[in-house]
């Protein structure tokens, strides 16, 4: 959806004296700055809110250079991409120009984990909290200083080796309201290779006890997360459908020659599994909204066409791939011209949604399963290079599978806890449709992260408290096709549910917040004042500060 605010025009600083300038013309002005990476937080979180403000893009902002060979240290202009960005409005953002790439090619090095993608800008993910599934490595931890532009323009170097670290800790994460981070600086790894696994099976034959204390060779989700060196779980909890994805790898020494052995997302076909299940949902999602659904589902057309033009023309596609491809597309365009005929069937098709989706979820997400004879699916085993297999979500498409999120941080003690109240809350209603309406249509990612020391990172601990061993992550998926909005309709009931049952739990800043709910994000984090405070003093102005973060932080 286009916004009045994504119509202003962007400014291009080059250098941090641009970047200074331009903050320092903001305050004497009276105006708002804020800046855009690559926009993966909802667009509220991100852009200004009033007409004349000033929004910059980091763009051409993007260089990196070693400050010390021995020790490995770089320093990275905020503005470069941790890998390839898809949605890159001029398709520079490839993962040639990206800092992980980057650093394997020309120096054989590697940051210690990164997110499930890896489109963000370095400055964007660090902001706003993110993570990669572990619960051993983080990125934040990589980080050994930042300069950061304040709001009257003054520059400030801030490190982690400081006598008081408390502004540094203070920046990671602050969402852009202390400032213009102009570049971080961070201490690399050699480069190394990951092995792993995934497998799709159904909770009572995982390998995982996901919902209960373990036992009999089987771990606690817990006692899985803080085993497993790099994991993420999808869970469908769908009834009649329920199933889990378990995703695990751990680092090892690349041998000379090492091949790559790639995972693949979405089977070995991931080009029509993708486009398939972006029409499921789209159909499904919209069943109230034909027209919006047809809209999408045209969009989705015009997409895969470029795709599959660029395939096409680099030579990825043999002959028979083409003429799939193209017959693929031709069916899209008929099913997407056929969508309104099916205004009289939308009553029963809504009825008939818990008998039809494990059966399409059988169809493009089948169980693992060693018969013999059968159409089987084994599990997967794959290895590569750590810049390019850890961001395990990259081959998804941001338009045919555009995902918003809310994601629920607890004490990682708390995950067993956690999952079985969602889950039992799941199984209650008798009527199957209330069901379905209860866990939509879409996964569940579990996954954990380590204790920070970021004085707002929803994995915050001071050592002595709950979360001192980490947090257990409950990530809700919304398919963003879909007409309705979320945060009215399906993520509140997980807000509310684990505060009726006083499970203490953060939110992840670049994603779906609740409105209204300051003293209930307040009271889970104890320098919240003290945050406040320095917040004022480096923005006194209120340059950097726009009415959604003014509702979500009390100010």
């Amino acid at each position: 959806m286009t916004s009045a605010a994504s119509l202003r025009p962007l400014q291009y600083p080059q250098s941090e004296a641009d970047v200074v300038a331009l903050v320092r013309a903001a305050a004497a002005s009276g105006r708002q700055l804020r800046v855009r990476g690559s926009g993966h937080s909802p667009a509220a979180a991100i852009g200004a809110d009033r007409s004349h403000a000033i929004e910059l893009s980091l763009d051409r902002y993007r260089a990196w250079w070693v400050l010390d060979e021995e020790r490995r240290l770089i320093e990275v202009q905020a503005g470069i991409n941790l890998g390839r960005d898809p949605s890159h409005p001029r398709g520079e953002a490839t993962v040639e120009r990206s800092l992980l790439w980057q650093l394997w090619h020309e120096r054989g090095w590697a940051l210690s984990i990164t997110g499930g993608i890896t489109h963000q800008t370095v400055a964007g993910f660090l902001s706003t909290g993110s993570s990669g599934g572990s619960t051993r490595h983080s990125l934040t931890h990589d980080v050994v200083a930042v300069r950061i532009v304040d709001g009257r323009g003054e520059v400030h170097v801030l490190s982690r080796d400081d006598e008081d670290r408390g502004a540094f800790d203070a920046v990671l994460p602050s969402m852009g309201l202390l400032g213009v981070i102009s570049t971080v600086t961070f201490q690399c790894i050699e480069a190394f290779t990951i092995s792993g696994q995934e497998a799709i099976t159904i909770p009572a034959r995982s390998a995982v006890d996901v919902f209960g204390p373990g036992g009999f060779g089987r771990p606690s989700l817990e006692d899985f997360l803080r085993g497993v060196e790099y994991t993420r779980l999808e869970w469908w909890p769908q009834r009649g459908a329920e199933r889990l994805l378990i995703w695990q790898a751990q680092r090892t020494r690349p041998e000379p020659g090492f091949l790559p052995v790639r995972y693949e997302q979405f089977t070995a076909w991931p080009l029509f599994a993708e486009p398939l299940i972006g029409l499921l949902y789209t159909l499904f999602g919209n069943l109230e909204d034909l027209e919006h659904a047809q809209q999408v589902l045209r969009e989705h057309t015009e997409h895969l066409d470029r795709v599959l033009a660029r395939l096409s023309a680099d030579g990825h596609l043999r002959p028979r791939g083409r003429a799939l491809a193209r017959a693929l597309g031709s069916a899209l365009r008929t099913v997407a011209r056929s969508v309104p005929a099916l205004q009289p069937l939308t009553p029963a098709l809504q009825r008939a949604i818990p008998r039809l989706f494990p059966m399409l979820l059988d169809l493009v997400l089948p169980v693992d399963t060693h018969k013999r004879g059968m159409h089987h699916r084994e599990p997967q085993a794959f290895s590569d290079w750590s810049w390019h297999g850890l961001p395990m979500d990259n081959q998804a498409s941001d338009v045919l599978l555009a995902t918003e999120f809310t994601e629920l941080w607890s004490p990682l003690p708390r995950a067993g806890e956690v999952v079985r109240l969602v889950r039992e809350y799941f199984a209650a209603p008798a009527d199957s449709r209330e069901a379905y309406g209860r866990t939509g249509l879409y996964a569940y990612e579990l996954y954990a992260a380590p204790p920070h020391a970021g004085w707002l990172h929803p994995g915050h601990s001071n050592g002595h408290d709950e979360w001192r061993d980490g947090a257990f992550r409950l990530d809700v998926y919304w398919y963003a096709a879909n007409a309705a909005d979320p945060h009215e309709t399906f993520f509140p009931q997980f807000w509310r549910l684990l505060r009726d049952h006083g499970i203490p739990f953060r939110l992840h800043w670049g994603k779906h917040l609740p409105g209204a709910w300051t003293d209930q994000l307040a009271a889970q984090y104890p320098r919240w004042m003290d945050w406040l405070a320095l917040r004022a003093r480096m923005d006194p102005d209120g340059v950097f500060l726009t009415d959604y973060w003014r509702d979500h932080l009390g100010v």
